[in-house]
């Protein structure tokens, strides 16, 4: 099964939380959030805004992100996405354009 099937979740733009998020399947982020994500899929689209600590099996990063995060599989910063803070990923991917801007630990396979 994958994500797709598992669910989808979207904070939209305009809407900001605060607090502990766990999610199944994929969360889209376009508001701002501040607290701790635990999850599957995580998607921070452009517009968007996370300052958070976060733990999640893939993140793809389009808008900003800051804090610690820790990815089981891949990174993805998109050319419109800016990364701070301490990262651990399997594979980090980085479009031309995006900000890395982080203490990173990639133990890729």
């Amino acid at each position: 099964m994958d994500s797709r099937q598992k669910g989808l979740s979207i904070i939209d733009g305009g809407l900001s939380i605060e607090g502990t998020l766990t999610v199944k399947g994929t969360l889209v982020i376009k508001g701002d959030v501040r607290g701790t994500i635990d999850g599957e899929s995580l998607v921070i689209a452009a517009g968007g805004r996370v300052r958070a600590t976060v733990r999640v099996t893939e993140m793809t990063v389009g808008g900003e992100f800051e804090g610690d995060a820790a990815v089981d599989r891949d990174l993805v910063i998109l050319a419109t996405g800016s990364c701070a803070g301490k990262v651990a990923c399997r594979m980090l991917r980085m479009e031309k354009g995006g900000r890395l801007n982080t203490e990173v630990a990639c133990n890729g396979g």
